[in-house]
Formats: structure tokens, C-alpha cells, sequence
């Protein structure tokens, strides 16, 4: 009998969150992506749709539609066409008072205009594969979710990373945020590796110890470009 929680079935299941790209490309094909600056929304939309599979791909600015296809071409090149993106992608306009909002959910990612949108992207592509590609990924989130995604909560794993004794040097590199569950771990280290922060190999280990999705292909960029402590 399955430990999922009804809601939890019915978002996998039924919504069928999230769900690999039919466009990813095999990994014998690989060709690094040249990104060049759209000059029109509709250039840029293309440019997403054929590269990435984002069907829904919007943004008030082409200046942002740009940035994010830029973005989203660094972590092709360097997950060697591995990574997955959702369908849909929306910057929108609205005031957040200064915080740095982004949503993942139903295949998506929503963001909200400010001056860190991008991390925030990043940060909500590595909940997206990680999800994809960790089998115990429904484990791996706060408590409240954890109990609210399973009939029977699993904290296991929370409980492990918790107790960890990399705690401080993830602080220390990553931020407060990231020690907060093994979910959020993965996330600001996948996003500080893509904005190629110098970190300690140790983190990759803990990386890879928690199923964050592209470890050989992360650990061969910061190798070949020498951006470890």
C-alpha cells in the first residue's frame, strides 16, 4: 500500500508533476547551445520552446525573456543537455515588498520581477529535477510537507541532514536557508554551482549524498574550471 497522502497521488498522478521534457536531447547528441540575443518576443519564445521544451514562456520585458533563455542555456551547457525545464515559465509584475518570490508547482515556475529573479529561477529548476530525479525526494522536504505528502511521515532523511555535521559549513557557504531541509539544501547549492561560487568539495559530497540531480556533470565543471576552495 502506497504511503502517499490523496493529495500527494492526485498532484503526481493526475497533474503528473513534474514531468520529463519530450525535447531532452540524448546525452550522445550533445552540442553546447551558442545563446544570442533575440531581437523580438516571438524570436526568444522560439529559442526557449526548441531548446528547452517551454511551451509557456512569458515576460513583460524581452530584455528578461533574454536573461532567463541566457541563463537556461549556462545550465544546459554544463548538465551537457541533461537538465529538464517545465513547460511553462511567467515573470510577472507585481509588488513583493522586497522578498524574492518563486513558485514551482503544476509544471511550472512562476517568478516575480526583482533584482534576484534569477536566482530564484535557478533555485526552482533544482526543485524541479531534483524531483525528477530523486526517488526520495518526497522525503527530503520541511516537516510540514513531509506530513502533509505522506500518509505515514518518513523524517528520516530530514532528521539525518538536521543532525549533519556539515551543518555549519553549509551555513557558512550556502546560508541559513539551505540548512533547512535537504530540499532547500540541493536547491542553493545547485544555484551557487551554476553561479559558479568557489565552494568546498566536502558540500558536493553532501550533495551527492543527498541525490542532488547532476553531481558528475557539476563536479567535472568545477574540476576543469578550478572553483573549489
Amino acid at each position: 500500500m502506497s504511503n502517499l497522502s490523496i493529495p500527494y497521488l492526485i498532484k503526481k498522478y493526475i497533474f503528473n508533476i513534474p514531468t520529463k521534457n519530450t525535447k531532452l536531447k540524448l546525452k550522445s547528441d550533445f552540442l553546447p547551445l551558442e545563446f544570442k540575443k533575440a531581437n523580438s518576443v516571438d524570436y526568444a519564445k522560439n529559442y526557449a520552446w526548441e531548446n528547452f521544451g517551454i511551451k509557456n514562456f512569458s515576460a513583460n520585458k524581452l530584455a528578461d525573456l533574454n536573461t532567463i533563455n541566457q541563463i537556461c542555456t549556462k545550465i544546459f551547457n554544463i548538465t551537457e543537455g541533461e537538465v529538464q525545464f517545465p513547460p511553462t515559465v511567467i515573470l510577472k509584475k507585481q509588488k513583493n515588498h522586497g522578498r524574492t518570490v518563486g513558485t514551482y508547482s503544476d509544471n511550472s515556475i512562476e517568478l516575480i520581477e526583482d533584482n534576484k529573479f534569477i536566482s530564484t529561477l535557478i533555485h526552482e529548476i533544482a526543485h524541479y529535477n531534483h524531483e525528477l530525479f530523486s526517488k526520495n525526494y518526497i522525503k527530503m522536504g520541511k516537516i510540514s510537507e513531509i506530513k502533509e505528502d505522506m500518509l505515514y511521515p518518513d523524517y528520516s532523511i530530514f532528521e539525518k541532514f538536521s543532525k549533519h555535521s556539515d551543518q555549519k559549513l553549509i551555513r557558512s557557504h550556502l546560508g541559513g536557508y539551505a540548512t533547512s531541509s535537504p530540499c532547500e539544501f540541493i536547491a542553493e547549492m545547485f544555484m551557487n554551482i551554476v553561479n559558479e561560487k568557489k565552494l568546498p568539495r566536502q558540500l558536493f559530497e553532501l550533495y551527492k549524498e543527498f541525490e542532488g540531480p547532476f553531481y558528475e556533470k557539476f563536479l567535472k565543471h568545477y574540476t576543469s574550471n578550478n572553483l573549489f576552495i
